[in-house]
């Protein structure tokens, strides 16, 4: 024990950020949310349901749903903040929700929705988001480097920011009636989901915005370095499997 003692005490630079990070790992474990039993945006009345997956139009999507709780856009400065929705973990929302509703989410490429969290919640956020804080990032972390440090955490353990989006809709993809978009189509797609909405409704929703548009604001790929590119490729393997978007080496 002592020459262990002696060893770390000459070596605490060197070992003290894999200590840091195996007590982040142990905390996250203890308290951490099962972001795999996602959030869901749930419209009872009108047997609509949203099932809200980070960094993929999500922001957009709520203001444009505010219609259904009897608001409009311009009432609203953070919608995250919002409290007037009826949010709550699918496997909670799933009692109610039978064949007869309309659901749907928007999925998002894994390559521009990884740059978007670190474009947003690392370069952009000061202080750092805490949730990737406590993993270790800094804002001095480029985003090769913060997807290494993403790959080095167990799939389970990620903010739902970072959670590929096949795990947090692991429940959800079981409705046969799921209604799955994608980001990069929603500019015609979107017309279905009004028309879908407004036909069992009576309530015209809105148009899609562009809220915490990060990774849009500028040209996404560029941050994409070979190594980067092949760290994505591994975590979010399931996610182009499951959603149907082309891997690029």
């Amino acid at each position: 024990m002592v020459k262990f003692l002696m060893f770390a005490e000459r070596n605490r630079d060197t070992i003290a950020p894999y200590f840091r990070a195996i007590g982040s790992h142990i905390r996250n474990f203890i308290y951490r949310l099962d972001y795999s039993d996602t959030w869901t945006i749930r419209f009872g009345d009108h047997c609509v349901a949203y099932i809200p997956i980070p960094k993929a139009a999500n922001s957009s999507i709520r203001y444009a749903l505010l219609p259904l709780v009897g608001m409009q856009a311009g009432e609203v400065e953070h919608i995250q903040a919002f409290t007037g929705y009826d949010k709550l973990r699918f496997s909670a929302a799933a009692a109610s929700i039978d064949e007869g509703w309309y659901v749907f989410t928007v999925v998002r490429n894994p390559y521009s929705r990884f740059v978007s969290a670190y474009l947003n919640k690392v370069r952009e956020s000061r202080p750092v988001f805490r949730a990737f804080a406590a993993m270790g990032v800094t804002a001095g972390h480029s985003l090769e480097s913060f997807a290494s440090i993403v790959e080095g955490w167990p799939r389970p353990l990620l903010n739902d920011h970072l959670m590929p989006q096949s795990m947090l809709l692991s429940r959800a993809l079981q409705l046969p009636q799921l209604k799955v978009y994608r980001v990069e189509d929603l500019a015609t797609d979107w017309e279905e989901v009004r028309a879908a909405i407004s036909a069992r409704t009576g309530l015209a929703i809105g148009p899609l915005g562009h809220a915490n548009a990060s990774a849009e604001r500028e040209n996404w790929r560029s941050h994409l370095t070979p190594r980067a590119r092949r760290i994505i490729n591994r975590i979010y393997a399931d996610d182009f499997t499951t959603f149907g978007y082309p891997i690029e080496d």
